[in-house]
């Protein structure tokens, strides 16, 4: 028989649903229930990293934690910052939104949670209060966690799961990834690829809502690992135990952390993050390659403005009376070919206070430099040398200057506009450098020093050390060996090159050997590059550097003193009363050409042939109204001359009747200097309390031909008669072969002047005012010299002044 009948199996009936009813199924399925907390722990302890990350008052975001960290390693060196967090409460009370991810998924968040955390990053130390450390890999920040909870849930939009931890104590580690930013181009973005090397549960009280019920389990211990997204070979993992009432589960036994990841999902819910490169990446730039390389043209920047300072420095630099007093010059004086050797014996000492302005250039960039360098070296100068000592040699090539050097620094930087600086703290730097020269055309000379160098052989000094800076981030480099060469700028198809190697100890890793070869300046543009210095004043760029031979400066300053020395020469033979036009018995009474009767308009003509007029040692020969005089030193003989009049035509007695003529008009006088043979012959004008020309010309043998029409002044007494000499005249046809030398400005230059054609004109007169043009040949290159300014200093009223007080003289010539 049944040992229960139907009515007594009937009535146990409710007792047994009660029963199960009253000690919670969940008890009944440990399994499914720890797995569950598990899951949402991990959930629960990322929510709560990222709630603490952010918090502003008490976390890591806040200003306290932001800069109370602590620094272990050396500035610009690999080491490690901390960041501390200590017993920071975030109480949010009633479930609220606390933030949302890139998905729109609401994180919502409630209770109290007491945190004490550390923030570890590896890195670079920068020595920059805001950024003080630059991760070199993705896996640099490693944090921990320790956290008393009350009633902290966290609950996400996209599923109805969620736990709340009525008390209990967490303490975890993890590994935030860390993903290239844009802007930075290094590892330093936190995504959501956390790696949770271990979650502690201390003591806790759970109530899960699994979204089909709710209910409270006890979790006295909870130990876990986690990969939140992809990591190396895990992905969306869980591992470890926890105990749940009385019964310790295996929560690992598939390894899933969330049964409904989506790769794709999980990495768009955080794409939206500020300054992340997008499609993320993890791999991270070796950046010893790139400060080697960094710090490698920031030096050579330091070495070439440092240079720079010295060429200019007048203490103990180049430009200092010690070094130019001791230049050694070698090559004739006046010629071509030669050079000057200045030598910086001593260490030359340059100590800049921070920020001292260097330089601006024409874009608006400056140069600021500091600290403290030392220089020694050499400057040599070839071309024309000049016997002058402040000016000992003129270049004659663009690339007439090469300084060799050799510096040491302390503490030495330049800043320029693109914010990145090396200050190179010890060690130096040997090598040489040529500053490609341009013309300056207020002297003609190849004297302007540009941007363009070559550096040739730099070395740099084993032990040489400092760090890059950048928007206050410091990287620290030291150089063991390096030699290279490099090109500034574009010179003869070179440009912006960098080529050699160096080996360098350099963010940990020592002895690296790197390849340097490559552009000098990753930002380069050649346009910009000729803009920085196009507007220097008077700054012309030569094609050649037969463009700065100084052939075409002598030649227009020749020229110049050509004219004057045909218009002394006309003047000279035109007073001479010895052999000259003056010489009434041997020149005058005997016209070789006499046109029109006494008392008609007609001319008369004089030839002069030998005539030699010796001046030898400097001699005045006529003065001006301001007390100015006109000097003439050297021989000049007239081998063939002659002058003719126009006018009126009459008869004077000189006790007898002969041939005379009255001008009529300004133009009416024209001298032809057929040929004039000089030796060492010489005239110049001096003003009234000046002790030097602006140029002395020496012919010491020459041939000259010109064709001279001076301006003649209308008398005061008789305003139709016009036979008042005056320094005004037109002169045309002038030509002159000679050896010859140029003198001006305590400078000598030795030249040949293998054929002039030059007119001219002094003062104003027939339409034309202060005129000079023409070509002149010298060294055997002929110069084309446009319209030019007979007289560069010409003042009209000046120049009337000078003669207006000449004897009976009706007034200036206009």
């Amino acid at each position: 028989m049944p040992l229960l009948s139907t009515t007594h199996r009937a009535m146990l009936l409710p007792l047994f649903t009660f029963v199960f009813a009253g000690c919670q199924l969940e008890q009944l399925f440990p399994e499914d229930v720890a797995a569950g907390a598990a899951r949402l722990t991990v959930r629960n302890a990322a929510v709560l990293a990222k709630l603490l990350d952010d918090d502003t008052a008490c976390g890591f975001d806040s200003e306290a934690v932001a800069s109370s960290y602590v620094v272990q390693g050396e500035t610009g060196g690999v080491g490690t910052v901390t960041w501390t967090v200590e017993k920071c409460v975030l109480d949010f009370g009633k479930p609220k939104v606390a933030n949302t991810d890139c998905n729109d998924v609401d994180r919502t968040v409630g209770g109290k949670a007491t945190l004490s955390a550390q923030r570890v990053v590896e890195g670079v130390l920068t020595g920059d209060p805001v950024t003080p450390v630059i991760p070199l890999t993705n896996d640099a920040a490693h944090l921990h966690y320790e956290a008393e909870l009350e009633d902290f849930s966290v609950q996400l939009s996209s599923t109805p799961k969620f736990a709340t931890i009525q008390k209990g104590s967490m303490e975890f580690d993890a590994n935030v990834h860390l993903a290239l930013s844009v802007s930075k181009g290094v590892c330093s973005i936190d995504t959501a690829e956390i790696t949770i090397n271990e979650v502690s549960i201390d003591d806790a009280v759970y109530t899960i809502d699994s979204g089909e019920g709710v209910f409270d389990v006890d979790v006295p211990a909870m130990k876990l690992s986690a990969q939140l997204g992809l990591w190396e070979d895990r992905e969306n993992y869980l591992e470890g135990s926890a105990t749940v009432w009385d019964k310790v589960v295996d929560v690992g036994t598939d390894h899933v952390l969330d049964p409904d990841y989506d790769r794709d999902e999980f990495q768009a819910s955080y794409a939206c993050k500020a300054d992340l490169k997008t499609p993320q990446s993890y791999t991270c730039p070796d950046l010893t390659e790139t400060v080697a390389n960094g710090a490698t043209r920031l030096l050579l920047n330091d070495v070439g403005n440092l240079v720079q300072a010295a060429v200019k420095d007048t203490r103990c630099g180049f430009a200092s009376a010690n070094v130019m007093d001791r230049a050694d010059v070698s090559g004739p004086v006046g010629y071509d070919g030669g050079e000057v050797l200045f030598t910086i014996e001593t260490p030359c000492v340059i100590d800049l206070p921070t920020d001292t302005f260097l330089s601006r250039n024409c874009l608006g960039d400056q140069l600021n430099g500091s600290g403290k360098a030392t220089i020694k070296g050499s400057m040599r100068q070839r071309g024309r040398v000049t016997g002058d000592p402040s000016q000992p040699v003129i270049p004659t090539s663009r690339d007439a200057v090469e300084i060799a050097f050799d510096v040491s620094f302390e503490g030495w930087s330049v800043a320029g506009a693109n914010g990145k600086t090396f200050v190179a703290h010890s060690g130096g730097v040997t090598g040489r450098m040529q500053p490609r020269l341009a013309k300056d055309r207020s002297t003609g000379a190849c004297s302007i020093p540009t941007p363009v160098v070559h550096f040739d052989d730099v070395t740099i000094k084993p032990g040489t050390a400092g760090v890059i800076v950048k928007d206050g981030l410091q990287m620290g480099v030291t150089f063991q060996a390096g030699n290279f060469d490099a090109q500034v700028g574009e010179k003869d198809g070179d440009e912006n090159r960098l080529s050699g190697s160096i080996v360098v100890d350099v963010l940990g890793e020592k002895g690296l050997e790197f390849d340097v070869s490559g552009d000098l300046d990753p930002d380069y543009d050649h346009d910009t590059a000729k803009a920085t210095f196009s507007c220097t004043p008077n700054l012309e760029l030569p094609v050649s550097d037969a463009d700065c031979n100084f052939d075409a400066v002598i030649a227009e300053n020749a020229a110049r003193l050509t004219i004057q020395t045909a218009g002394t020469l006309a003047s000279m033979i035109n007073k001479d009363d010895v052999c000259g036009f003056e010489d009434t018995l041997g020149v005058l009474l005997w016209p070789t050409d006499v046109v029109g009767d006494s008392g008609e308009m007609g001319s008369m003509s004089w030839d002069v042939a030998d005539c030699s007029i010796d001046h030898g040692n400097l001699s005045t020969f006529a003065e001006d109204c301001l007390g100015g005089a006109t000097l003439v030193e050297g021989d000049a003989a007239f081998v063939d001359v002659g002058r003719t009049v126009r006018g009126e035509r009459n008869k004077m007695v000189l006790g007898l009747l002969i041939d005379s003529i009255i001008p009529r008009e300004r133009n009416s006088v024209d001298v032809e200097l057929r040929e004039v043979q000089l030796s060492e012959f010489a005239t110049y004008a001096l003003a009234a309390g000046q002790d030097e020309p602006a140029g002395i010309l020496v012919i010491h043998e020459g041939t000259l031909s010109a064709f001279v029409q001076p301006a003649l002044g209308n008398r005061a007494d008789d305003t139709s008669t016009y036979d008042v000499p005056t320094p005004v005249a037109r002169l045309s046809s002038v030509r002159l072969t000679a050896t010859a030398s140029l003198y001006a400005q305590g400078k000598t230059f030795h030249f040949d002047i293998n054929n002039a054609e030059l007119s001219a004109t002094n003062g104003a007169f027939l339409g034309a005012e202060n005129a000079l043009s023409g070509s002149m040949a010298v060294n055997g290159k002929a110069y084309d010299l446009g319209a030019l300014a007979l007289n560069p200093a010409y003042s009209a009223n000046a120049f009337d002044d000078a003669y207006t007080c000449t004897e009976n003289l009706a007034g200036p010539i206009r």
